[in-house]
């Protein structure tokens, strides 16, 4: 699949996938915005920006300003245990 410069968004854009996903962007000259949960200020790079995932009308104001047209997401929760102890939880942050 071939794609254009159109505007691409990652969540989880700090994780082990998310990240990579953005190295292999940045190469090839993409036009891409990621988020992540981390609300440290040191953490923030171009184009990557903190949104909770969890708070809907957030993800869709983020998604109405910037207008993606191709949405990769990679954010979710980890924690084996946790998530088995609580998949309720699993379920709001992977789905």
């Amino acid at each position: 699949m071939k794609l254009d410069k159109q505007k691409i968004f990652i969540t989880g854009s700090h994780g082990m996938l998310g990240s990579n996903i953005i190295k292999y962007f940045k190469k090839k000259k993409y036009e891409f915005i990621g988020t992540h949960r981390s609300k440290n200020k040191t953490n923030y790079k171009k184009n990557e920006f903190y949104l909770d995932l969890t708070k809907k009308n957030k993800v869709k104001f983020f998604i109405k300003k910037f207008n993606p047209k191709i949405v990769i997401h990679t954010a979710g929760l980890v924690n084996l245990s946790l998530c088995q102890k609580n998949p309720n939880l699993s379920k709001i942050h992977n789905i």
